[in-house]
Formats: C-alpha cells, sequence, structure tokens
C-alpha cells in the first residue's frame, strides 16, 4: 500500500510545477518582445532558447528546494512511523497475553509468540492457515459464537472477559480468559487471551484444602463421640474376662474385644488422613494380613472376577498397622473391581524384595533396604495416560457422580507414607494396571509377646471425683473403680463436678475428667479448680485428639492424661501411680 504522506508530497510538487509552467508560458515571451524587438534582434530566435533553458534551471532549483525541504519532513515522519510500528510490536509481542488478529470467518492473520506457545504450533503454521475456532473444545464453540455475537452487537463497548477452554497441539486443556475489541479501520478483531489453568489448579487445591479441613473438623467430632461410645465396651469386656470360666464365652469376649479395637482402629485411620493424627505401629506378619483382605474379597466380588494369591513363604516382618494395610490394599482391589464391571482377573502377590546397587534404576525414588512388596494385578479397563499424574490428588475420581469421592488412591498414598513406604503403578490404557505396596521390612526379636493381666492394680479407699456427661463411660467407670478398692463421686457436666469438688474438697484425692465437657469444659473447669485448691490432682481424658496435650509433658494441676478408649489396665495403673507417694 501506497504511503499517504509521499502522495501528498508528489501531489504538491506537481502542483507547484504546473503553476510556474503555466505562468511562465502567459508571460515569458509577452515580456521578450517588451524588452527585445523581434524585427531589429537577429538573435531573438537564440533568445527564445535561452528562454526555456531558465525555465528548466528555474524550475529545476524550485523542484531540489522543495524536494529537500520535503525530504526532511518524510524523513522524520518514517522515523516517527517505525517507531510507533516498533512500539507496537513491542507491545504486542511482550504484553504477557497471547494476542491474535482475525477476520470476519475467524481466520487468524497475525499472532504473537505467547499464543505460538499457548497453542504449540509456530506463526508460518497458524498466520493465514488456522481459524481462532480451531483451537476451541467443542464444548465452548456455541459459548464463543454467543460471545463475538454481544460483543458485536454492543460495539464492544462492554470490555467483559469470558472463560474458555482452549486446546493445544498436545491435547492439553488450557483455561483463558479471553476479551475481544475491534481494529479501528480495518474489518479486524483482536483478540487476547490470558491463560489461567495455573490459577485454576491452584483455586481447585485451595478448595479441596477447604473441603479437607472440614471433613477434619467433622471427623473430629466424630471421633469424640464413638470413643465415648467404644471405651465403656472395652472397659466392660475386659471385667469381664476375669470372671467368666468356658472356653466359649472366653472366645466371644476376645471377638468381641477385637472387633471393638478394630472400631479404634478405623477411628484413628479416620483422623489420620484428615488431621494428621498417626498410629503407632506394631511389628506384624503381613501374610496373616493379606489372607484377611483376600477372604473379604473373594466373599464380597462378582463372581465373573478370578481371584489369585501368591504369598512368598517365610514373608519378613514389617512395622505397620493393620487396620491401615487392610485399608490401602482394599482401596487398590475395589478400584480393580470397578475396572472390570464384565469380569477379569485379580491378582495378589506378596514377596521380599531387596532394593540395592544393583537394581536401583529401576525403582526411582526408593531407597536402599529391604522390603516386603504386595503387587496387585488386574485385567480391567487400564488408566488413560492424560490423568495419570492426577492419581493421587484427593478427590479427583473417573468415576460417575456419586459413586466415587476421589479420596482411595490419595488415602493409599498416605497410609504407605505413614509406613515410610512407597506406591507406585503401571498401567497401558485397555491391558489392566498393576499397583505395588512397599512396605519397609524390619527384624524380628525373639520374645514372648506378654500374656493379659489378669491381676490389676487396686487402690486404698481413695476417693476419686468423676466427672465425664457420658453416662456409660461414668458408670462403667463406677463400677471399674469401685471394685478395685476406690471410692467414687460422679457429675455429669463441668458445673456439678466443680459443686461437687467444692463440698468434698477435703477428701477428693483424684479428679478424672473429660477435657470436653458441657457447661464448664476443659481449661476453665482445671482454672476454676485451682482456685478452689491450688493443690488439686486432675486426671484428663479425652475422646478427641486435641493438639495441645502431650502426655510426656504435662503441669500441674494436671497430673495425667489419658486418650479414649484406654484399658482398664492402663487407667488403674496410672491412677495408682499418681496416688502412690
Amino acid at each position: 500500500m501506497n504511503d499517504p504522506g509521499n502522495l501528498a508530497v508528489a501531489l504538491r510538487i506537481t502542483i507547484i510545477y504546473a503553476i510556474l509552467g503555466s505562468l511562465w508560458i502567459a508571460f515569458s515571451d509577452n515580456l521578450l518582445i517588451t524588452i527585445f524587438n523581434p524585427d531589429t534582434i537577429p538573435e531573438y530566435a537564440l533568445l527564445q532558447t535561452y528562454k526555456g533553458w531558465f525555465f528548466i534551471l528555474l524550475t529545476s532549483a524550485v523542484l531540489i528546494l522543495l524536494i529537500m525541504r520535503n525530504s526532511k519532513k518524510l524523513d522524520k515522519s518514517e522515523k516517527l512511523r517505525h517507531q510507533s510500528e516498533n512500539r507496537y510490536r513491542a507491545i504486542f509481542e511482550n504484553t504477557g497475553t497471547a494476542i491474535a488478529l482475525i477476520g470476519k470467518d475467524y481466520t487468524i492473520s497475525l499472532v504473537n509468540e505467547k499464543f505460538c506457545a499457548l497453542s504449540g504450533l509456530t506463526k508460518v503454521d497458524i498466520e493465514g492457515k488456522k481459524k481462532w475456532i480451531d483451537f476451541l473444545d467443542k464444548d465452548d464453540l456455541t459459548k464463543m459464537m454467543e460471545y463475538h455475537r454481544l460483543q458485536k452487537k454492543n460495539n464492544y463497548k462492554t470490555g467483559t472477559n469470558e472463560e474458555f477452554r482452549l486446546i493445544d497441539t498436545r491435547s492439553q486443556t488450557h483455561h483463558v480468559l479471553v476479551a475481544i475489541a475491534p481494529v479501528s479501520g480495518a474489518d479486524q478483531s483482536i483478540i487476547s487471551i490470558l491463560d489461567i489453568t495455573k490459577m485454576k489448579d491452584m483455586e481447585s487445591k485451595y478448595l479441596r484444602a477447604q473441603r479437607m479441613e472440614s471433613i477434619g473438623t467433622l471427623s473430629g467430632g466424630l471421633a469424640h463421640d464413638l470413643n465415648n461410645i467404644l471405651s465403656p465396651v472395652i472397659l466392660s469386656i475386659e471385667s469381664l474376662q476375669n470372671s467368666v470360666k468356658s472356653e466359649y464365652e472366653k472366645r466371644l469376649l476376645r471377638i468381641a474385644d477385637q472387633s471393638a479395637r478394630r472400631g479404634i482402629d478405623l477411628v484413628s485411620q479416620m483422623l489420620s488422613f484428615t488431621r494428621g493424627v498417626l498410629k503407632e505401629h506394631i511389628t506384624l506378619q503381613p501374610r496373616y494380613v493379606i489372607k484377611e483382605v483376600i477372604q473379604i474379597v473373594h466373599a464380597s466380588f462378582p463372581k465373573s472376577i478370578h481371584i489369585n494369591s501368591n504369598i512368598q513363604k517365610n514373608l519378613w516382618a514389617i512395622a505397620g498397622n493393620v487396620t491401615q494395610m487392610h485399608q490401602a490394599m482394599l482401596n487398590i482391589c475395589i478400584n480393580a473391581r470397578d475396572a472390570m464391571p464384565e469380569g477379569g482377573e485379580l491378582s495378589v502377590i506378596a514377596e521380599n524384595y531387596v532394593i540395592g546397587l544393583d537394581n536401583e534404576k529401576k525403582h526411582p525414588g526408593i531407597k536402599h533396604g529391604s522390603y516386603v512388596v504386595i503387587t496387585i494385578v488386574d485385567t480391567g479397563c487400564g488408566i488413560q495416560d492424560d490423568i495419570k499424574d492426577k492419581l493421587f490428588s484427593p478427590f479427583f475420581t473417573t468415576k460417575e457422580e456419586g459413586k466415587g469421592t476421589g479420596l482411595g488412591l490419595p488415602t493409599v498414598s498416605h497410609i504407605l507414607a505413614n509406613h515410610n513406604g512407597y506406591v507406585n503403578f503401571t498401567s497401558t490404557y485397555g491391558h489392566g494396571s498393576t499397583f505395588r505396596l512397599y512396605f519397609p521390612a524390619v527384624k524380628i526379636k525373639n520374645e514372648k509377646s506378654d500374656e493379659y493381666m489378669k491381676t490389676f492394680p487396686s487402690g486404698n479407699k481413695q476417693l476419686l471425683l468423676v466427672i465425664d456427661d457420658e453416662a456409660t463411660v461414668s458408670e462403667m467407670l463406677y463400677e471399674i473403680l469401685t471394685s478395685y478398692n476406690y471410692e467414687v463421686l460422679i457429675a455429669r457436666d463441668g458445673a456439678e463436678g466443680l459443686a461437687t469438688y467444692m463440698k468434698h474438697k477435703d477428701k477428693i484425692d483424684l479428679v478424672l475428667t473429660d477435657s470436653n465437657m458441657p457447661f464448664l469444659e476443659g481449661d476453665k473447669l482445671i482454672e476454676s479448680l485451682t482456685n478452689v485448691n491450688p493443690d488439686v490432682k486432675i486426671f484428663l481424658t479425652s475422646g478427641s485428639y486435641p493438639a495441645n496435650r502431650n502426655p510426656d509433658n504435662l503441669r500441674p494441676p494436671i497430673v495425667g492424661y489419658l486418650q479414649k478408649p484406654y484399658t482398664t489396665n492402663v487407667l488403674l495403673t496410672q491412677i495408682k501411680d499418681i496416688l502412690t507417694p
């Protein structure tokens, strides 16, 4: 396209040249005749020639002056034009957002490098060859057309951004904010695109953290209630174990005791995942845990799923928690079941395995050492490549709404981390999956297990004040403590407990209270009891898991702390130790 500035200069010079030529033609001959008589001067014809040369020299000088003058203006104009073009090019390329210039049919005529990086294509591949809508998620096309229509209808005065999904050449989805504006004097529009994918990911993680915090708060309340429910069950079973005689009754009590303790472990596991409360590990033989899980799977999975197991003899021991191991294996087995709706094979393999210098490259990220490796293999649908890195993210699920929480595999990962172990997997879409759980092996000391204590430490008629709002707990404590030679006063809440203590403060040897009481709770109750008697001895219990209570760092008037549910032996032993001078 010709520069309008150059055309104007050329037109101006042409007009000046035409005017000068016209004036010269009109007046030069008459001027010569007036000055010189053609009849008396034989060289008149030569004068006519000189006149023409003079005109040429004069007009040439004028044209040269005009050209020089306008050339300076043109140079300045050209320089300003280049500066403006470079400035806008710098803005276009370095604005921090992806920009594209599109026509009426959405064909892209110009893009910046940011757009190329976002789309995964070069300018050569895009400009004049691709349409803007080629990069959009198919589900957003109608939304984009409507956005263009509304922006055009409102003469692009709304200035609103709209969120869309852009698909790059790697089939990755980017969440983007799009703004569109017309180009003045051209039948084109400019599109500005801001990639907010990381922002959306951070928002998603923040919302997940909030959900986890809410679940943690809820789990703390559930743990408190469940522990209060289980406490009298455990205490009752232990009291009955010393009185029953028949083997049948003893076996029933053992089953009830194991079930109640499994309930305690489940509460602890719930808090372990949501609030980071860790469960103590014991040295155990994983063979029996694995067999229990296989039995559960055999009994509950569809008959169309064939279950195979291969457990190595002389499997090493591990330091672990039975309930957590159960949950980790079952979560993976349940996922395998859901991946085989038409049936298939599920294999559970357990073996001793050593990772050393000779094979460390096969196990990136895993420390050298001895492990018990539990491998769970299914012949299901497998896992797609684009979601493999999301499997252990909380709340991510591929299952239909209402059929999955997205907490199964994150729980597995958390459990293995709690065991100082590792979990990894391999999968080919359409050809099943293989998960491997690495539990560090431990050496077993040849020690005989302690037998159940049949004789518990007794008191010496000391007076204890029991403050607990759970009637079953306080009643059970009354029965146990009075059976072991203690005198007991019962209070149902903090206010009643304080009133009872004020009435019998000179006789009460120890206050046994829950840390979470109605009317007058926790620290307020402790403060009030201390105001009545600075030498009061307080033994705290709790059905929740307070972060500010450390049994190894107690200060008067708190002389003891027990986490519910506790055993009769532990309770009586600690009370005996506290009251013994």
